[in-house]
């Protein structure tokens, strides 16, 4: 009963969180640095630029404990036994249906918070100088976004590991997983733009990076996929 309520909890917190987005939602004015976001957005932004994107990227703790978290449950076979006690014992959703919805549940809200701090961010107060740049800046963060999509169903294709519920040979790594934690990655950059209260942005902060987790435990509740396939994505 206790983890049913945290997961009550939980969506509670993200309608909260998106909420506070709705207040700024006109997204007028500039940021901090008195441009508009999206305004700097480039179809060209340079190989050093680049180069710099994902040296971040590859040494962000968000991104390397993971990894190495999925590399050790390798170790005894650590990553099935954890998976058949989450399916068997479904300690927060309940059953494995009900942690299918949740898993569904917590994507979408990650979704629509995604999609309101695009429109929460200061983009000037000239609607042409807003459409555009909101345009802009949504297209670099979909186009990445899909993107990381199309690698990761080739990545399913090519690694063939088959589900715990043994229904096909998709599981590696988890699509939902990686969509919720972009998501979430897009959604705080947007969120760290606009302005708000800095206490704000961190409450909405701790709310769009813990739905990601709770998709990734709800899809192995679910039998649909092992703890190292939410955590490699």
């Amino acid at each position: 009963m206790y983890f049913s309520n945290c997961s009550v909890l939980i969506r509670l917190a993200s309608i909260f969180a998106i909420l506070c987005m709705c207040l700024p939602l006109s997204g007028c004015g500039t940021m901090e640095n008195g441009r508009r976001w999206g305004e700097d957005v480039s179809l060209m932004p340079g190989w050093e630029k680049v180069g710099e994107s994902a040296f971040d990227a590859l040494t962000s703790p968000l991104v390397f404990i993971p990894a190495t978290s999925a590399l050790l449950l390798q170790i005894g076979d650590a990553d099935g036994r954890l998976s058949d006690w989450a399916s068997d014992h479904t300690p927060i959703a309940g059953s494995n249906d009900r942690a299918k919805q949740l898993s569904s549940d917590f994507h979408s809200s990650s979704s629509y918070a995604f999609y309101l701090s695009i429109l929460a961010t200061p983009s000037g107060n000239d609607p042409t100088t807003w459409v555009t740049s909101k345009m802009k800046g949504a297209a670099v963060q979909g186009g990445a976004t899909l993107l990381g999509h199309t690698l990761m169903n080739e990545m399913k294709e090519t690694t063939g590991r088959e589900r715990p519920d043994n229904s096909d040979d998709l599981s590696f790594p988890s699509t939902m997983s990686f969509g919720s934690a972009v998501f979430a990655g897009f959604a705080s950059k947007n969120i760290h733009a606009m302005n708000v209260p800095s206490p704000a942005k961190t409450g909405m902060n701790v709310v769009v990076h813990t739905l990601p987790y709770a998709v990734a435990w709800e899809r192995v509740e679910a039998k649909e996929h092992y703890p190292s396939d939410v955590l490699a994505e």
